[in-house]
């Protein structure tokens, strides 16, 4: 069973400013609060001996772990939203995860908003599965449990914007850019069940990688559901250059 020590402090803030416009008289009084929800929870993992990262072979030791996030977001109702954080998770084997993300939608007006969501994320995982091979010992159950140290870049973020034309004709354009980097070090077999010590085991191939796409997709719709139509398509690169492509049109 996993144990978990948990602290943490999560609270609201009020924010209020004055006004020096007199209201006009049968007018709605304009909103003077805004909120500003933030907050830093920490959480602290103990070492467990976990089946999933042999992938179903025997228990191998996870390291015991912190975990922190800190966010800030303001109210989502209001014509401008923002939202930024960053989480990290950190492992005693030097393994770990930062990411940093935010969120920004803006409404200037009833007929149009448009809103971005980036997030980038940097990861090395100590202990990652590579693969399965017979000739283990006794200690590991017949089996050689091939583990490698990867360090891992991501980049991704979505695009939304929406117009209306009027009230019976409305367009929406959505655009997801994503790119993604891997680098393997040396690997190693597990020495016995219920730790994570590997012993130097070459298994040749390369499992680096570098990969990136590009989706988007526009909607036009006409007031009728049945007079909807669509267009998306797809840049993925496997390597170094963009080499595939998907384009679609369709009624919807």
């Amino acid at each position: 069973m996993r144990r978990m020590l948990c602290a943490g402090l999560i609270w609201r803030m009020e924010l209020r400013r004055q006004s020096a416009v007199e209201p006009v008289v049968g007018a709605s009084e304009p909103d003077l609060v805004e909120f500003l929800d933030h907050g830093y929870p920490l959480l602290v993992f103990a070492a467990v001996d976990s089946a999933n990262l042999t992938r179903g072979g025997p228990l191998m030791r996870l390291e015991a772990a912190r975990q922190g996030q800190v966010e800030f977001s303001s109210r989502a109702t209001q014509q401008t939203h923002l939202k930024a954080g960053v989480y990290y998770l950190t492992r005693r084997d030097g393994g770990f995860v930062r990411y940093v993300y935010g969120e920004a939608g803006v409404r200037p007006s009833p007929r149009w908003q448009m809103s971005m969501s980036p997030t980038v994320v940097r990861e090395v995982d100590s202990r990652q599965y590579v693969t399965t091979l017979d000739g283990g010992t006794a200690a590991t159950f017949g089996g050689r449990y091939i583990f490698a140290r990867v360090d891992r870049s991501t980049f991704s973020a979505q695009f939304r914007l929406n117009y209306t034309f009027k009230p019976d004709l409305n367009v929406d354009v959505y655009a997801e850019p994503f790119a993604a980097s891997g680098a393997y070090g040396p690997t190693g077999e597990l020495i016995a069940a219920q730790t994570n010590q590997l012993r130097p085991f070459d298994v040749p191939g390369t499992r680096d990688f570098n990969a990136r796409s590009f989706r988007s997709n526009v909607v036009l719709r006409n007031g009728n559901p049945a007079a909807c139509y669509s267009w998306s398509g797809s840049r993925i690169a496997p390597r170094q250059s963009l080499s595939g492509r998907a384009l679609r049109l369709a009624t919807c």
